[in-house]
């Protein structure tokens, strides 16, 4: 039988009688039923209306990066699974996406 990395994690979160151990299993689940990816899709970006010739991606990403107030880097970590988010830049993202996700779902720790 073949189990997803989901229900793996529930497994042991229902097997862990370990505070610490079931925390870090929630934060593991919160982590694959959102990733960042799905959530920094979802924030607005629209590209610069005076660089009207360049048609690229780098402008959306630039638009969404000045909408949330952060660097290129905290975006490509956020979006590659590195680093999530605080709880302020959370807020942030919150209001962004008009508090489609919780904050405990973009931040990925439970509450």
């Amino acid at each position: 039988m073949t189990m997803t990395p989901l229900q793996i994690v529930d497994r042991l979160i229902a097997a862990v009688p370990d505070l610490d151990t079931r925390t870090l299993a929630l934060q593991i689940k919160i982590r694959l039923k959102f990733p960042m990816a799905d959530i920094l899709e979802d924030v607005p970006g629209t590209k610069d209306p005076k660089n009207e010739k360049s048609k690229d991606d780098d402008d959306v990403v630039a638009a969404k990066c000045r909408t949330l107030h952060v660097s290129r880097t905290a975006y490509y970590g956020w979006l590659n699974g590195k680093t999530r988010p605080r709880k302020a830049e959370a807020l942030i993202i919150a209001k962004a996406t008009r508090n489609k996700y919780k904050l405990h779902e973009i931040t990925g720790h439970p509450t």
